[in-house]
């Protein structure tokens, strides 16, 4: 039978890989991960898409496209160990092109951190106008849908980071500046790791991605009418 958790084991794994962060401990212990980590998780995304299978946003849960390699990019980094010491996966529509990060959702698994996250992270300079001008054109659309109950009761509000000052081009007097000020357009709610070892973690989580959809399908409306 399928797990549809991510076992204590799996999260033991990350924490040996902490220590014995060396291509050799890895790669004799690569079965563990596999076993432990990725295919628990290719369950998890599987069980996902069964839920949200008709979703109009179009995102997909294809655990073969979703889940980020363990391995790290070290050719910029002054930390040179070659693995991450999490697990992640990012669902989204394939429709967009890989020029930049697109309006998704994310599922994050580490020891001591354990979340899930949905919008978006890094907007370019070109994605943050558009989004931008969507606010300023109808502002109180974007504030209805970040201040639903749904929005207040797993979230709390938008978290993110802003702009110390109004964005170019915007006067700082503006009515919603403090919206025109975000950086990032993002949810996150934040999990035990106890709560992703047991029972359905697809089921466990699924409201709190129901509540970030409204979000994404915004974003991806911005994104898409210039």
């Amino acid at each position: 039978m399928n797990k549809l958790f991510i076992p204590k084991s799996g999260f033991d794994f990350l924490k040996k890989l902490k220590k014995n962060n060396n291509r050799d401990w890895f790669l004799k212990n690569k079965n563990h991960y596999e076993e432990n980590l990725r295919t628990p998780l290719k369950d998890v995304i599987a069980e996902l898409g069964k839920i949200f299978i008709n979703n109009k946003q179009g995102i997909q849960f294809n655990p073969a496209k979703a889940i980020f390699r363990i391995n790290r990019d070290v050719r910029f980094s002054n930390n040179k160990e070659p693995y991450k010491t999490n697990i992640g996966a990012s669902f989204i529509s394939y429709r967009h092109n890989k020029k930049d990060e697109f309006p998704g959702l994310y599922l994050h698994i580490e020891p001591g951190n354990c979340f899930i996250g949905g919008g978006l992270y890094m907007p370019s300079s070109e994605q943050l106008r558009k989004i931008r001008e969507s606010i300023k054109r109808d502002p109180n659309k974007f504030i209805k849908l970040t201040s639903a109950p749904s929005v207040k009761k797993y979230f709390g509000e938008l978290a993110g980071e802003k702009l110390k000052r109004a964005p170019k081009g915007i006067a700082i007097d503006h009515p919603h500046i403090e919206l025109l000020r975000l950086k990032q357009f993002i949810y996150i709610k934040r999990f035990k790791d106890a709560d992703f070892q047991s029972g359905n973690l697809a089921k466990k989580i699924q409201k709190e991605f129901e509540a970030m959809l409204p979000l994404v399908e915004w974003l991806n409306s911005a994104l898409t009418l210039w």
